[in-house]
């Protein structure tokens, strides 16, 4: 189908000298570009804009106004400069600016507009916009900004020349204040603010302190009035929260004084100026750029559980939200901290204290535990080096049944006839709960290049794979061989090889059971010499969702095949899992007698907790004619609310506590649970499906079509019930084909697949296939009818229009429609 016509502005920015940087840090570059995409998905909602697509280094927005293009470019720029105040070299982009006409087709836009913004950014200064004529047409008054023509240029492969001006902005361009670096707004241990401005902590109330702290540490500094209401009023009604919202910008911006946070409102957002803010974390995170250790890091172990300590309180989802953020900062300094372990020498001031710093959140880092031997022996000190060896030794041992890498190993075996070793206490250990044990063995193969490339490439598997919270992750190259209860209890063995036959690389993937090694997959993958970093992801995301797909069906068939032996707490819960996947009112009943006896023998179950929400929060779906009652929703809140409590990172809990809030119309909410559990597990498809679908139903249009396509990218080898989603998914989409196309493959999953079919055929004016569609919806719902008078047409058309937390009224009214056409046709 031809894609439609609209006038638009686009704005495409790319990264300076991007093949450079990834040549001589990919990882911190990488980790950079990602925020900043981050940050500009943000600044677009902010501006009225709609991100695109991000490729690579670079990125793709379109506006309908040029003054909010103008906007969201200049402030992308000085969000930049703000986060890399004191870097000698910082990362810089360019900005270009072009409008006229451009096809919309399949969630992208085309035509030579696109193509003239995609070369004219190239003329712009790094760290600069550029803008063409037409943009400085359209453009309105902007104080604080000038333009400058810089004459008219050629572009590339482009007959016509274009005169251009440059977006000449103060703030990005005059050098900082003296005090620039000092923070005035302290988030660690609450949420405080500099006392040089007179502004006492009593000043500003608790809830506003909590919006000041998010806004904080939110990319792009913005938000929207109906998620922070949600966050910071939690026990409001909507209305009355995005009052009380109203009433706090209004009074925080006329007690702010110069020095202060400053916020900025818009028609749906409030944001922070990036210019006026400066925390205690931002400055942590300079100096170790600068290669100094904040004292606070090497000497309170706990210093990310106290981010914005306190203000859990304010309510569930600020409380789901903190956890995230408290792991991601805990992540981006683990990482600071090995670069800068990594680039000093052992009789550098700081490298022993960056050890300690990592040591303290991370007890098992070999790299660290290293350092800190080498340390120790540097000084002289061998007796606390022989000590260090052994507290990571019974560290590994109680916590991981697992020995120090041979790295380790072989440092203290060149010392051992020195001293003897001196011997630590263990701290107290709690034995966890047996989950699924997953190795990842050592990389074969001798082309010393080609290996190089490969440790990178299974460290990032790794990574991704404890993404999924039912598995213990166990890499095999830091377990020395006859390690006997561990190999013993290891399930499953992933096997990587580099092939040396093939340039550009093959690596070959074998996923086998451990102890037989039955072989369940396997597949070899090229690394392709262009853009390494994409496809080396894709390429993971795709072996991850591999593991995770042949693991579970192996498992689930082991159950079968031994009935009523589970070795794991895993495969019970599969057992569960995938009986409530059934979608009928006999997987229900089976799966709610498995999570409840889990639960009987283990109350703290997070994963059968998060399911016995679910199963409350669909009785109305898999039994229809049943009314949801506020016991239901009492129950699911129950569940979903304690799962969260046990267990935050985990992406399943986060989706279900998403779609609780929705049942009882909590939207917002809803939504920004969604997000969370992208974040945590962009590799589960059950995940992303489920997100998607949410936030179609929630009105979320780019959202939901983002979500989808990392489903796609990542696999089309799905299970019927999860096409039988993406069905419902793309018809809010208004992606008809691609609906009916999904729902044929999600034929006979689920009970209500034959509505979607009817309202799809529907909405396209094939009435004769719609009614057909609506007639088998009949008969599937009539076989499992619960309702307490006898099963009408009407019943039927009423049941799958009520029964799905639909936000807008329009889309909801699209439903009724279309099942009420294919009813009277």
């Amino acid at each position: 189908m031809p894609g439609a016509s609209a006038e638009c502005v686009v704005l495409f920015t790319d990264m300076v000298s991007y093949s450079n940087w990834i040549e001589r840090d990919e990882s911190t570059t990488l980790e950079f570009v990602t925020s900043c995409f981050d940050t500009l998905r943000v600044l677009s909602r902010r501006h009225s804009g709609t991100l695109v697509k991000t490729m690579g280094d670079g990125a793709l927005l379109t506006f309908k106004k040029a003054d909010d293009a103008i906007n969201c470019g200049v402030e992308f720029q000085r969000v930049l400069v703000r986060n890399q105040l004191d870097v000698a070299r910082p990362y810089q982009f360019r900005v270009g600016l072009h409008c006229g006409e451009v096809v919309q087709k399949r969630g992208d836009v085309y035509g030579n507009t696109v193509n003239i913004a995609a070369r004219l950014q190239s003329k712009a200064t790094p760290g600069t916009c550029v803008i063409s004529e037409n943009v400085m047409r359209m453009a309105g008054d902007h104080p604080d900004l000038s333009f400058e023509s810089i004459g008219t240029h050629g572009l590339r492969n482009l007959d016509r020349k274009y005169r251009l001006y440059q977006v000449i902005d103060p703030l990005t361009t005059t050098a900082p204040k003296e005090d620039a670096h000092r923070p005035n707004l302290h988030l660690l241990d609450g949420v405080a603010f500099d006392d040089r401005y007179g502004a006492s902590p009593d000043a500003v109330g608790l809830r506003s302190r909590a919006i000041v702290g998010y806004l904080a540490l939110c990319p792009g500094g913005a938000e929207t009035f109906d998620r922070l209401a949600t966050l910071a009023f939690f026990e409001d009604e909507e209305g009355v929260a995005l009052q009380k919202l109203d009433a706090f910008a209004v009074d925080f911006m006329d007690r702010s004084c110069a020095g202060m946070p400053a916020l900025i409102r818009s028609e749906t957002h409030l944001a922070l100026d990036e210019f006026s803010v400066r925390t205690d974390l931002d400055e942590y995170m300079r100096m170790l750029r600068q290669g100094s250790v904040p004292d606070r890091f090497i000497e309170d172990a706990r210093w990310p559980e106290k981010i914005m300590a306190g203000y859990e309180a304010i309510g569930p989802v600020f409380r789901s939200w903190l956890s995230v953020t408290r792991r991601s900062w805990k992540r981006s300094v683990l990482l600071a901290l090995e670069r800068l372990l990594s680039s000093v020498g052992t009789n550098d001031a700081f490298f022993e204290d960056a050890a300690t710093a990592i040591l303290l959140l991370e007890p098992g880092n070999e790299m660290a535990a290293l350092a800190r031997i080498n340390a120790r022996l540097a000084q002289g000190d061998t007796p606390e080096a022989f000590a260090e060896f052994e507290r990571l030794k019974l560290y590994l041992a109680e916590n991981f049944d697992m020995a120090p890498n041979k790295d380790v190993q072989d440092r203290i075996d060149q010392v051992k006839s020195e001293r003897k070793r001196v011997a630590v206490q263990s701290p107290t250990y709690v034995p966890l709960r047996r989950l699924l044990r997953l190795s990842v063995a050592p990389i074969t193969g001798t082309d010393a290049t080609r290996l190089a490339a490969a440790q990178a490439f299974r460290s990032e598997l790794i990574g991704n794979l404890m993404r999924f919270r039912d598995w213990a992750v166990i890499d095999a190259a830091k377990t020395p061989a006859g390690n006997g209860d561990g190999d013993s209890q290891i399930d499953y063995s992933v096997e990587m090889a580099v092939l040396q036959v093939a340039d550009p690389p093959v690596i070959q993937i074998n996923l086998q059971t451990h102890d037989t090694a039955r072989v369940l997959w396997a597949k070899r993958f090229v690394l392709s010499a262009g853009d390494q970093f994409a496809a080396m992801n894709i390429i993971i995301r795709e072996i991850v969702v591999a593991i995770e797909l042949y693991v579970s069906s192996d498992r689930f068939a082991e159950t079968y095949r031994d009935a009523g032996r589970f070795a794991t707490s895993y495969d019970k819960w599969l057992r569960g899992d995938r009986a409530l996947m059934r979608w009928t009112p006999a997987g229900a009943e089976e799966a709610l007698a498995i999570f409840d006896s889990i639960l009987e023998e283990d109350p703290d179950n997070a994963p059968a907790l998060f399911r016995r929400a679910s199963i409350e929060n669909i009785r109305h779906v898999i039994w229809p004619g049943r009314q949801r009652s506020t016991k239901d929703a009492a129950l699911a809140d129950r569940y979903a609310a304690r799962a969260v409590e046990l267990d935050p990172m985990d992406a399943r809990i986060q989706r279900t506590v998403a779609w609780t809030a929705a049942m009882n119309g909590a939207f917002a909410r809803a939504s920004m649970h969604l997000d969370l559990a992208v974040s945590l597990n962009p590799n589960c498809p059950t995940t992303l499906a489920s997100c998607a679908m949410g936030f179609a139903w929630f009105g979320d249009d780019d959202k939901a079509d983002r979500t989808l396509n990392l489903l796609y990218e990542i696999s089309t080898n799905l299970p019927d019930w999860i096409w039988a989603y993406n069905a419902s998914t793309l018809f809010m989409l208004e992606r008809y084909d691609a609906a009916l196309d999904a729902a044929e493959k999600g034929l006979g999953s689920i009970m209500d697949d034959q509505g979607w079919i009817c309202v799809i055929h529907s909405c396209q004016n094939e009435m004769p296939a719609a009614q057909r569609a609506f007639d088998r919806l009949c008969e599937n719902v009539e076989s499992n009818w619960a309702g307490p008078q006898p099963l009408l047409t009407r019943d039927v058309a009423r049941w799958f229009t009520e029964a799905y937390p639909i936000r807008r009224e329009e889309d909801r009214q699209r439903l009724r429609d279309a099942i009420e056409a294919a009813i009277v046709a």
